[in-house]
């Protein structure tokens, strides 16, 4: 416990103090550059070129192993979304039966037009 509180302290106690700092200065005469001679707008001449990486040890597992599982990966996707839509459907059917079971069930009538 003791340490914690040590080593939180320090930064707290370093944020707390100031100081000022002088720069010394020579006389130089004042001297202007281009922006070609600054080494910032310079681009260095270099060539790249793409290095097709190592085919490992794993790789061509993974890639058996996606084309044996894609057939069945598509298989429960489609299964999914004719699902939901099943679900969907019976929502809609059944949602104006059960609202109006409870409106009967709480007293409340409403008339239909």
């Amino acid at each position: 416990m003791y340490k914690v509180a040590g080593v939180a302290a320090v930064p707290v106690t370093l944020s707390l103090m100031s100081g000022t700092v002088f720069a010394a200065t020579e006389d130089k005469p004042n001297v202007t550059s281009n922006t070609n001679e600054l080494s910032l707008y310079t681009t260095p001449q270099q060539k790249f070129h793409y290095v097709e990486p190592d085919i490992g040890h794993l790789e061509p597992g993974v890639t058996t192993l996606r084309k044996l599982a894609e057939p069945y990966v598509t298989w429960c996707q489609q299964t999914s979304h004719l699902t939901v839509e099943k679900v969907q459907g019976a929502i809609v059917k059944v949602k104006p039966k059960v609202e109006s079971a409870i409106q009967l069930g709480s007293g409340k009538k409403t008339h239909a037009l």
